[in-house]
């Protein structure tokens, strides 16, 4: 059962590599061939493939990748939402270069900035932050890779 879950979740993964650049599916990618390449023939039960299907365009709801945030507050209570909300307008005018995202984990409302593949730059970006908001610090979350910041050693 290992190796069966192994070589679907390994088609998976070159599938959503090889979507990403030519906007095929794996099954498609599988099917065509060039005539100096062999012929793949999939032989499978085909609940399968939709499940497969299914995973991808359910996965594409999640696109992040691991980071850093700048957390500025945090609020709960019956007008924990309010409030919270309140600090991302006034976000908005104080630090524009930055998105704002309102996280919610029961029972807090928390207020984060920026998107930071590296550490180093969410620290950077923390010391005009704290301009602002003394009392703001980092925290590891899932970004969102297409607004990151690059890193600084590949600028």
């Amino acid at each position: 059962m290992k190796y069966y879950l192994s070589f679907f979740l390994s088609i998976f993964l070159l599938g959503t590599l090889s979507a990403q650049q030519n906007d095929k599916t794996i099954f498609e990618e599988l099917a065509s061939h060039d005539t100096e390449e062999g012929i793949v023939t999939i032989t499978q039960p085909a609940d399968i493939k939709t499940q497969i299907l299914g995973h991808a365009d359910n996965m594409k709801k999640f696109i992040g990748s691991r980071g850093y945030r700048i957390q500025i507050s945090f609020f709960s209570g019956n007008r924990g939402r309010k409030k919270a909300y309140q600090q991302k307008s006034k976000l908005l005018e104080q630090l524009p270069q930055y998105m704002s995202y309102i996280i919610y984990a029961q029972p807090y409302f928390k207020v984060r900035i920026g998107d930071f593949f590296d550490k180093t730059d969410a620290l950077k970006a923390l010391e005009s932050v704290k301009e602002f908001y003394p009392n703001a610090f980092i925290v590891e979350d899932l970004i969102d890779y297409q607004k990151a910041v690059e890193p600084t050693g590949e600028n």
